[in-house]
């Protein structure tokens, strides 16, 4: 299905974009840094108006960030560049960095993996996508744990190739929910690489549009974003259906998701379509998505 969010044909396109961003921010950090950084890393969007805040670029980025000299080295850049995307995020949120993980969830690295190989091996296009576009998965926390609702994992321009995820707790749908947050993520991640050269949406960003996600109304382009989630959950989902991975009481979990996730992307796209113009490329992708809901 499709050429431009799913399938083989969507690998190799969004790979290429991927890489030739990751690309250009690698040489235009080494001539503001004066550094000879070989790989992209997703730190190395930072504006670096200090030496100080510099010190994140010596850090080897992890799959999974377990390591508390990485916590130390980003709550310091942090600290530094506080009007930059993820420090933003973060201000405005119910959400921190998990640097405790080592020690009040030692199974987070496991749970991370096991849910990652079901991703992947369930839909290997998606995973082939998840390769070329993220560098690592960086584990967050709530700092209320009573407010529920602000339990989120999240993406931002200002980190691209970063993923910051919430361990899901404990249960029989544990592994397929993880998964499913990978595919939201990611999801964020291939639109971010495709604003980079196209809007996407012609008309009013901020007209109010509805959510599936959220189950609200966002701005329209955060409600684009939403129709994006949820169509890649829904895909791997499905696909997680169609394979043998899954054991008993994951298949009907699964089940149970695939539903819900089908109405909300249903509505989500409904409220777009209504709401929004866009441009060829918005247009071509909201097609795929709608593919998912026949």
């Amino acid at each position: 299905m499709g050429t431009w969010m799913f399938g083989d044909g969507a690998v190799l396109r969004i790979s290429q974009l991927a890489g030739n961003i990751q690309n250009r921010i690698v040489q235009d950090v080494n001539k503001r840094c004066n550094s000879n950084s070989q790989h992209y890393s997703p730190w190395q969007n930072f504006k670096f108006t200090s030496a100080e805040s510099q010190t994140i670029l010596n850090i080897r980025t992890a799959n999974f960030e377990t390591s508390e000299n990485f916590y130390k080295e980003l709550a310091k850049t942090l600290h530094h560049e506080t009007d930059h995307p993820l420090s933003q995020s973060f201000s405005s949120s119910n959400l921190r960095l998990f640097s405790e993980i080592n020690t009040l969830r030692p199974d987070g690295e496991k749970i991370f993996e096991d849910s990652l190989l079901l991703f992947k091996n369930s839909s290997p296009w998606l995973g082939q996508i998840y390769e070329a576009t993220v560098i690592t998965a960086v584990p967050i926390r709530p700092i209320n744990p009573h407010k529920i609702e602000s339990i989120a994992s999240f993406s931002t321009h200002g980190a691209l190739g970063a993923l910051f995820v919430c361990l899901p707790l404990t249960g029989p749908g544990r592994r397929v929910e993880f998964a499913l947050t990978l595919a939201h993520e990611l999801a964020h991640q291939v639109v971010m690489i495709y604003q980079r050269s196209d809007a996407l949406i012609t008309s009013d960003l901020d007209a109010p549009v509805y959510s599936g996600t959220r189950q609200t109304h966002r701005p329209a382009i955060m409600a684009y974003h939403s129709a994006a989630a949820l169509s890649y959950m829904l895909s791997s989902c499905l696909a997680q259906l169609n394979g043998d991975l899954l054991t008993e009481g994951e298949l009907t979990y699964a089940q149970g998701r695939q539903q819900d996730l089908k109405k909300k992307l249903q509505a989500n796209l409904q409220s777009l379509e209504r709401t929004s113009k866009f441009t060829v490329l918005g247009n071509k992708l909201l097609t795929e998505m709608k593919q998912l809901t026949k």
